[in-house]
């Protein structure tokens, strides 16, 4: 994780998204509130590297969204994840310019 935030302090004037997911065990709602925790188990992981905190967004996405068919043990591991997204925050907040 130091490795990862390392790279992200080096950026400059980004957002960064951790987007946290599931395997298909469990009900819809146990796994959006373990893919938040998952997600939110992340940013902390950055913060503590020195992240800024008011940088970092966090989202559960539960089962939804799976990377590989769930049919093996194996399959569900790798559907069990954490995302980060980094988006250029002048996107996000800047009107696009006049043509």
């Amino acid at each position: 994780m130091n490795r990862i935030a390392g790279v992200l302090m080096t950026l400059k004037g980004y957002s960064i998204y951790v987007y946290g997911y599931t395997d298909d065990i469990g009900t819809q709602e146990y796994n959006l509130k373990l893919s938040g925790r998952r997600a939110q188990a992340v940013r902390d992981s950055l913060v503590q590297a020195g992240i800024n905190p008011g940088l970092i967004s966090t989202k559960g996405f539960g089962k939804s969204d799976p990377r590989v068919r769930s049919d093996s043990a194996q399959a569900r591991a790798a559907n069990r994840r954490v995302e980060i997204g980094i988006v250029d925050s002048r996107l996000l907040f800047e009107p696009l310019p006049e043509k």
